[in-house]
């Protein structure tokens, strides 16, 4: 959603609101928590759940002479958090190629959670106005 304001009401105050979940299959390594028994090549599902919501600051800008064409610029700050929830591994067993626990306060992998994570998104459009 966006409020337009300001001269021509060419800046704008919006929010988001992010849901996304997703499921896929994986083949990995799992090793056993209380034996040193291991599955190798093992597969499991991996449901990823995106959840998040960021406020956003922009403009929008003429750059034609009949003003139909527009650049919008923006920026947000936000906060998001994934929960993974692995299906299919036998108990007693976790993920071995780094476990479940990691240092990387920002992980890339779709195997770890991470609660509570600021974000920054910003964009450019460019559009022709009808």
């Amino acid at each position: 959603m966006k409020f337009y304001f300001g001269p021509q009401y060419a800046l704008f105050f919006a929010g988001e609101f992010r849901w996304k979940q997703v499921y896929y299959h994986d083949v990995d390594n799992f090793g056993s928590i209380t034996t040193s028994a291991e599955l190798k090549n093992y597969t499991y599902q991996l449901e990823n759940i995106i959840f998040g919501g960021a406020l956003w600051f922009g403009g929008r800008i003429r750059i034609s002479q009949n003003h139909r064409w527009r650049l919008e610029p923006s920026i947000g700050l936000g906060i998001k958090s994934r929960t993974v929830v692995w299906h299919g591994v036998p108990e007693g067993y976790q993920y071995s190629n780094g476990g479940l626990e990691h240092d990387d306060p920002f992980p890339t992998s779709p195997r770890y959670s991470t609660p509570g994570t600021i974000y920054v998104p910003a964009s450019v459009r460019i559009f022709y106005v009808l």
